[in-house]
């Protein structure tokens, strides 16, 4: 059973997005769990153990910031934010001690590290033309005089994606959470469905050629190296 924790205090996109790449039921990930949904450890383990006992092995997607039916967080820190937060993290490792010690299953927990926020061939087209865009429009607004705002993106279209800009008051979106709509879960709360999947998967894109220039180069070095 592999667990990866992903970013997430009060809303599960990212960790949603981990079923982008799923083609059948053995891809990873079997389970995902997000802030929107309340957790209770007994329907963990019920699930899991099914997972188990279908596929002979588990991986888990869960935020970080899941919490129980009274909205407590599951793990939580004594220390917090600038913004006076809670800091978050531990829960994959807590999970996965509860999977070996409930379901005498072999577990273990991940946690991304910070270059996921700042690796440039992680960064898709689509990241790299809207983060000019907004950073274009940002100029633009301020020299017509517009301060107390957020740049914000506006979808025109899902198919094919297209994308605008607009503004959105600082006092609706500061230290604010867009939660996933409760129709883009699935029934049993421990997945997303094609809803999500439709929203999202056009911010993806395609790999930026940055990545491609970098994974040909990485290719021919290994074949000069290692000659087949």
């Amino acid at each position: 059973v592999s667990i990866m924790e992903a970013m997430g205090r009060d809303a599960g996109w990212l960790t949603g997005a981990t079923a982008i790449g799923r083609k059948d039921e053995r891809d990873a990930p079997h389970l995902i769990y997000l802030p929107e949904v309340p957790f209770t450890i007994e329907k963990f383990l019920a699930d899991v153990q099914n997972a188990y006992d279908r596929l002979g092995f588990v991986t888990i997607a869960v935020s970080e910031g899941i919490r129980d039916p009274e909205g407590n967080l599951l793990t939580k820190s004594s220390s917090v934010d600038v913004f006076g937060h809670v800091q978050l993290g531990g829960v994959g490792d807590f999970l996965a001690r509860l999977v070996r010690e409930k379901l005498q299953l072999k577990a273990r927990a991940n946690i991304p590290g910070t270059i996921q926020r700042a690796l440039i061939s992680g960064a898709s087209a689509v990241d790299l033309e809207e983060a000019y865009l907004v950073g274009q429009m940002g100029v633009k607004y301020a020299l017509e005089g517009h301060s107390g705002y957020m740049v914000s993106l506006v979808r025109e279209s899902d198919a094919p994606y297209s994308c605008t800009s607009g503004l959105a008051p600082l006092e609706k979106v500061a230290n604010a959470a867009k939660s996933i709509p409760a129709d883009y879960i699935n029934d049993d709360g421990n997945h997303v469905k094609d809803q999500f999947l439709t929203y999202v998967s056009p911010l993806v894109g395609e790999l930026s050629m940055n990545y491609v220039r970098f994974e040909k180069h990485l290719v021919e070095a290994l074949l000069k190296e290692y000659p087949m």
